[in-house]
């Protein structure tokens, strides 16, 4: 890591709760309305003298828009980071925005679930393309009848008074993936799982900054609400 922070770099509790009272569109479930208001993107600048900064500049000075040079980058900083980062366009500044793709992440966490004997249905279910600040994409979990799992969702459908333990769950239910997620409880004992996004962006954003040849890296809070 060359230094540690960046032009407009803001921690989690500065600069990043400054766009938690952003509007938030309804999305159709519980668990969306609840996670964090922030695209899934991170902007990383590279050293000039690495590896990184080099295909940067010449993707710069050539053809802006095709960054399919970068793949074996892309290949090496999901190897760094344990998260998938897709580059999606280069500022004027030398810097790289990488998009984080919901899907591996809550396919990572279904994986696990698979494994668990309590568990009767874990699904991945789109819930809506418009707003980048929003989840995009939720797991729908069920959970065999009887059981701990069902009996505290039973319970906690409408009742705010159990967010907590329903919480504990999600985090229990998605520990062996390592991605960050925020759980809520829906009708007929369901659970509505979505990304994070506050937790995996400052991981990630700590991960890349550890890195040798990042200059800085930081959440991008200045993609526009709606595209």
């Amino acid at each position: 890591m060359r230094c540690a922070s960046g032009p407009g770099y803001a921690s989690r509790g500065i600069g990043l709760a400054l766009i938690a009272g952003c509007m938030m569109a309804p999305v159709g479930a519980e668990a969306a309305r609840a996670s964090a208001s922030i695209t899934l993107e991170v902007i990383v600048k590279f050293a000039d003298d690495s590896d990184a900064g080099r295909r940067v500049e010449r993707a710069l000075r050539g053809h802006p828009q095709d960054l399919s040079g970068l793949a074996d980058l892309r290949s090496r900083l999901h190897r760094s980071t344990g998260f998938v980062l897709e580059p999606e366009r280069v500022t004027s500044g030398r810097e790289l925005i990488f998009r984080v793709p919901e899907e591996p992440l809550l396919e990572s966490v279904r994986q696990t679930l698979a494994e668990r004997t309590d568990v009767t249905l874990a699904e991945l279910v789109a819930i809506q393309s418009e707003n980048p600040r929003l989840a995009q994409s939720m797991l729908r979990v069920r959970f065999r009848e009887p059981g701990d799992a069902f009996d505290l969702l039973t319970k906690a459908y409408g009742e705010q008074a159990y967010s907590e333990r329903v919480q504990a769950l999600t985090a229990e239910l998605s520990a062996p993936s390592g991605v960050p997620v925020l759980g809520a409880p829906e009708a007929d004992a369901g659970l509505a799982v979505t990304v994070d996004r506050y937790a995996l962006l400052e991981k990630l954003v700590e991960r890349l900054n550890a890195m040798d040849e990042v200059e800085y890296a930081q959440p991008n809070t200045t993609v526009q609400i709606m595209k």
